[in-house]
């Protein structure tokens, strides 16, 4: 009768064990070491060991995957910072251009007083001329010279019946450009106050704008805008005298 060879059940040698792989939590290299290696950390009752690569800890791969979440090599964190550096330099490159444009285009277009009050001292059309052609279509209640789309304007207010408009006129040869309803946005919510205001008037704008201007030689109309102060009708009259403008108060009652 046999006896079984020690360490065997039965008679059956129990199936070798092969290597064990390893995954570095830090440079994310595999390796594996022999089954039945004693561990680097037996005293301490942790499975693991460190990377023959960087030193760092190393943890059993199951399958593909290591055991433990895995850090970012400091490579790709790295990379990652410089990324994002060429982001906000570019988002602040764009900036800056979409700043600059919008600057040029104030510097000598619709926003520049000094290029609103050259053209206005040199058209040929004045504000209260504007006005005097307006009152042919209805009653005017407002009236200001503009830089639009880079084309120089006389644009006014309209008032006929319950109807708003607003008339363009070319102030170099009293054409009218067009005339168009005035429906939605804020143009409307401006044309209805100033057609308010204009409802208690006794005077229309042009008689204002003419006061204004011969209390102020030498200047030039630029605006005449009406509003109801402590229930009086006022017109708020801008003029320019050369690259300088200011704003004077007529009564319209």
């Amino acid at each position: 009768m046999n006896e079984a060879a020690p360490g065997r059940e039965g008679g059956a040698e129990p199936p070798p064990q092969g290597p064990i792989p390893y995954v570095c939590t830090d440079c994310r290299r595999t390796f594996s070491v022999p089954a039945g290696a004693p561990s680097q950390m037996d005293d301490l009752a942790v499975e693991g060991l460190t990377c023959p690569w960087c030193g760092r800890w190393a943890m059993p791969a199951q399958g593909d995957l290591p055991t433990v979440p895995g850090k970012r090599s400091p490579m790709s964190k790295r990379i990652a910072w410089v990324v994002a550096v060429v982001l906000a330099c570019l988002v602040g490159a764009l900036g800056y251009l979409a700043w600059a444009e919008k600057d040029d285009e104030r510097e000598g277009g619709e926003d520049d007083p000094a290029t609103l009050a050259a053209a206005v001292v040199s058209a040929p059309v004045t504000l209260e001329g504007g006005l005097e052609l307006a009152e042919g279509q209805g009653t005017p209640v407002s009236a200001k010279f503009e830089v639009e789309d880079q084309a120089f304007q006389l644009s006014i207010y309209v008032l006929a019946g319950a109807a708003l408009s607003e008339m363009v006129v070319d102030p170099q040869t009293r054409r009218v450009v067009k005339v168009e309803s005035i429906t939605g946005g804020d143009d409307l919510r401006a044309a209805k106050g100033h057609a308010n205001a204009m409802s208690k008037a006794t005077a229309p704008l042009r008689a204002a704008v003419e006061r204004a201007l011969k209390a102020s030689a030498g200047s030039r109309a630029v605006s005449v805008v009406p509003e109801l102060r402590r229930g009086h009708p006022m017109a708020e009259v801008t003029l320019a005298n050369g690259q300088t403008f200011m704003t004077v108060s007529e009564r319209l009652d």
